[in-house]
């Protein structure tokens, strides 16, 4: 019996649980399209910036030919993380010269060497509000 027990939780813990992503919503004014970024603005006069959208929003409203600037959305969203690869070893092949100027550089500003990934908001759904 503890065998099987065994077996079966280490049957479970190998395989990976798929992580459900997190999808926020807000109510804002379809603002404009520019350069691959769909820009909204909320009643607080709060700028949102989505850097995508999704196939299946893609279809219910195409936000690239300026036929709805101005109207109220229910904007469904979704946060992606990119991070991005460590600085380190990009250092190591480059010559001794400039590892000591990225090091005096890295001193002057610690907190940009910090900033290691990237949020990127994505449409997921889109709904006209009224």
């Amino acid at each position: 019996m503890k065998t099987l027990f065994i077996v079966l939780f280490v049957t479970i813990l190998s395989f990976p649980v798929p992580r459900v992503q997190d999808l926020y919503s807000l109510e804002a004014c379809f603002d404009s399209y520019a350069q691959g970024t769909y820009c909204f603005v909320d009643m607080e006069g709060t700028t949102y910036q989505f850097q995508d959208m999704d196939p299946i929003a893609m279809e219910k409203y195409d936000l690239t030919d300026g036929n709805y600037q101005g109207r109220m959305f229910t904007v469904v969203y979704r946060v992606e993380i990119s991070v991005y690869g460590d600085e380190e070893e990009e250092e190591e092949q480059e010559g001794q010269e400039e590892e000591d100027f990225e090091e005096e550089e890295e001193d002057e500003n610690e907190d940009e060497g910090k900033q290691d990934e990237y949020r990127e908001k994505i449409i997921v759904d889109l709904e006209i509000v009224g």
